[in-house]
């Protein structure tokens, strides 16, 4: 016999072997409910759900093994499960089957194989396998620890877990800053196992040469700054649900508009719509972890606006449990490393240069020093309050959040309605200073998308123009684009600049800057603009052509900067 068709019978013993076990310690209602929780935390879906739901009684709990085997390769089912078990007060049954399932299911194997020796092996301390304890069950949370506590070996160790529990993890550990993606990418690599598709680090330059969302779904772990994921998911190249592991540094940065807030927009629009937590795919939404040294209580000045604030950065990071704070109890935590050592040395120091120093940066000190506590003293009550009561605290911090995207989003939507133009309308531009009608929007062209060109007949006689010398070619901005000129207000007590003078295939043409005008619609609402995609007309309708050349052809620039129109009606512009 093979030794592969050994391994199959021997599994196959090992799964009736199982079964048995849990037909024995499960009744079958139990299953069933079990079989709910799975389907409500998204390890089923709705046609898993209704396969056991529809089996006899009696065949309940080994349809549940069957299932629960069919889907150990989604990312985190294990922690749902037991997390869906425990809320729905199944804890008996967790009793009885908690070490079993996790030693039956977990050690599959699974792409990524960390052979031993092969890499350093990485031993958390006592306190860092505190801070790590929620992330490895599963759960959204968040890590609080001082600067140089190793909150990034925590974020690896979770990682490293999160890969062993399944072969298509997805992890992107998020950096606010690029000097930081070299950084984490370096440790990271160094505990990793060796494959060409294990880990991967985006910078700014990378993401406009290669396609980024590639090779993020062929690696295991990327390492990039939070905007490359955020334009990647505005542009639709991925989804949040590709995810299965989002690690942010510094998540304190996570307010509304920054890239992190608006990252977790999309987390929290998409569970919105999936109240299972898992997409019409079955893909569940990406585990979240947070680290910071300090939540951050922006600019509160009482414990409960700073409450506030910290809870809102939980809703905002979707985590209805108590951030995992360092017990400063622990011994090993006060010899973690030299770095920490050097910041607790700072603030004695900080502690001391407060007894006689009253500088401005001893007084940002002071005040750092205030907020630091306060933050602890906050972090405290969390953790000694009810993990229900906090749960359903973040849900109603959530459902403000999200009626305030729906606002912003609904003023958005309106104001993209404004700008959409309205070509039946005509618009008059005047010079900004002297307010003097120079031309209409009717009369603009644009050449190769970008130059806005006046053709109107009547401009030259309201205009000024400076041209280089005859003989001059000026400046070129172009292949068949020279700059010779300015163009000003004709009134001599304004003489404001209003665009360039430009030659275009030898054809000179008058480019006006927006900026310079005042725009006023026929009903005389006034409006300054200063760049032409802000202007509320199709600046864009028509392009230069031969009839218009015609117009321009026909200018002459005086000695003294007017105009004159010269008889080219015969003459044919295009050749």
């Amino acid at each position: 016999m093979s030794s592969s068709s050994a391994d199959n019978s021997l599994k196959v013993q090992q799964i009736k072997k199982n079964r048995t076990y849990i037909e024995d310690k499960l009744e079958p209602l139990a299953a069933c409910c079990i079989a709910q929780v799975c389907k409500a935390n998204g390890v089923f879906t709705d046609d898993e759900f209704r396969a056991v739901r529809l089996s006899q009684q009696s065949d309940a709990a080994p349809a549940l093994l069957d299932k629960l085997l069919e889907n150990q390769h989604k990312p985190n089912w294990y922690g749902s499960f037991i997390e869906g078990l425990k809320d729905n007060d199944l804890e008996c049954v967790v009793d009885h089957i908690e070490g079993r399932i996790k030693e039956m299911f977990l050690e599959e194997k699974t792409t990524v194989k960390f052979s031993a020796g092969s890499k350093p092996e990485l031993c958390l301390r006592e306190y860092q396998d505190e801070l790590a304890t929620p992330a490895l069950n599963g759960k959204n949370s968040m890590i609080v620890a001082p600067t140089g506590s190793g909150k990034t070996f925590v974020a690896l160790k979770v990682c490293i877990e999160h890969l062993k529990s399944s072969s298509d993890a997805k992890v992107i550990f998020l950096v606010p800053r690029v000097p930081l993606v070299e950084q984490q990418f370096n440790l990271f690599k160094k505990h990793l196992p060796e494959e060409e598709d294990m880990i991967f680090k985006v910078t700014g330059e990378m993401s406009s040469s290669i396609p980024v969302h590639i090779s993020v779904e062929r690696h295991h772990v990327t390492i990039m700054t939070a905007q490359i994921l955020l334009n990647i998911l505005k542009d639709g190249l991925m989804t949040i649900s590709d995810i299965s592991l989002l690690i942010f540094d510094e998540c304190h940065h996570a307010v509304r508009n920054d890239p992190y807030g608006m990252i977790m927009n999309c987390y929290l629009d998409m569970m919105k719509e999936n109240a299972s937590r898992t997409t019409h795919s079955g893909k569940r939404l990406p585990q979240i972890l947070g680290m910071t040294a300090s939540p951050g209580m922006g600019k509160a000045k009482t414990m409960i606006k700073a409450e506030e604030n910290i809870t809102t950065l939980m809703a905002t990071l979707d985590i209805t449990i108590a951030p995992t704070q360092a017990n400063e109890t622990v011994g090993n935590l006060q010899d973690r490393n030299t770095a920490s050592d050097a910041t607790v040395n700072c603030r004695r120091r900080t502690d001391n240069m407060l007894a006689y120093d009253d500088s401005g940066h001893v007084k940002r000190e002071r005040e750092n020093k205030i907020r630091v506590e306060m933050t602890d003293e906050i972090l405290k009550i969390m953790k000694d309050r009810d993990p229900n009561v906090l749960k359903s605290q973040i849900r109603k911090i959530q459902e403000k959040l999200e009626k305030d995207r729906s606002f912003v989003k609904t003023v958005k939507e309106h104001k993209e309605k404004q700008k959409v133009p309205d070509d039946r309308m005509i618009y008059k531009l005047s010079c900004l200073w002297c307010k003097k009608t120079v031309t209409s929007s009717q009369h603009l062209r644009h050449i190769n998308m970008q130059h806005r060109v006046v053709v109107d007949p009547k401009f030259p006689s309201l205009a000024y123009f400076l041209e280089v010398p005859d003989g001059n070619e000026g400046k070129q901005i172009g292949d068949d684009e020279f700059v010779i000129g300015k163009i000003l207000c004709k009134n001599d007590k304004c003489r404001r600049q209003w665009g360039l003078r430009m030659r275009y295939k030898t054809c000179p043409i008058s480019v006006l800057k927006i900026q310079n005008f005042l725009i006023t619609d026929e009903r005389g609402y006034r409006s300054v603009k200063k760049k032409w995609k802000e202007v509320p007309f199709n600046s864009l309708g028509k392009e230069l052509d031969g009839d218009d050349l015609r117009v321009l052809l026909r200018t002459r620039v005086r000695r003294d900067g007017t105009m004159e129109l010269d008889d080219l009606e015969n003459e044919d512009v295009n050749e």
